[in-house]
């Protein structure tokens, strides 16, 4: 059987600590740091809900807001992406047609970069990303087929994907920046 005694005295530091939490936000949206006071434990609002949490504050440690922190993510993927064109052209990756896909995911980095700029009102930027990543598992599923999953090109790849999966984390976060802002 569940006791619920001492529910009140556990209860109460959580409805504190939401209440706190909440003044940071609007506190911190007023006088413009909003990335850095409304960061989850240790953390920051960008990248709340990238599955590698490390990286991507590493990547944005710097931003104060949505623009620069997406800015800086994406020219990170624009590195590694260039970085895998270039192994690519090194390594027989046979009729994976994984070469194509890193220069067309090329050309939509670029151009989400531009969106960047122009504020992204039509969240253009989520599906260019979004396809980015479907394309990339593509060549991950292809690199398996060819038993290619253990070799240093295909842990490029991993990296490669990992960082595309980050800059859809930081786009997701703009609708928080943009409530934040408003506060």
């Amino acid at each position: 059987m569940v006791s619920l005694k001492g529910c009140g005295i556990v209860a109460l530091p959580v409805v504190c600590l939401t209440l706190t939490t909440l003044v940071l936000h609007a506190d911190a949206a007023r006088t413009g740091a909003a990335a850095a006071a409304s960061a989850p434990a240790g953390g920051n609002i960008y990248c709340a809900t990238a599955f590698d949490k490390i990286r991507c504050e590493k990547v944005t440690k710097t931003a104060t807001n949505w623009t620069q922190a997406m800015t800086m993510v994406l020219s990170d993927a624009v590195k590694h992406n260039e970085n895998t064109i270039r192994q690519s052209k090194e390594e027989a990756l046979g009729d994976t047609g994984c070469s194509e896909t890193y220069t067309n995911i090329h050309a939509r980095l670029k151009e989400c970069l531009d969106l960047v700029g122009k504020a992204d009102r039509n969240d253009e930027i989520n599906f260019k990303l979004a396809a980015a990543v479907t394309s990339l598992e593509d060549c991950k599923n292809a690199l398996q087929d060819l038993r290619d999953d253990e070799t240093p090109f295909y842990i490029l790849n991993r990296h490669f994907n990992h960082a595309l999966k980050i800059c859809l984390a930081v786009d997701r976060s703009r609708k928080v920046d943009i409530a934040l802002s408003e506060i």
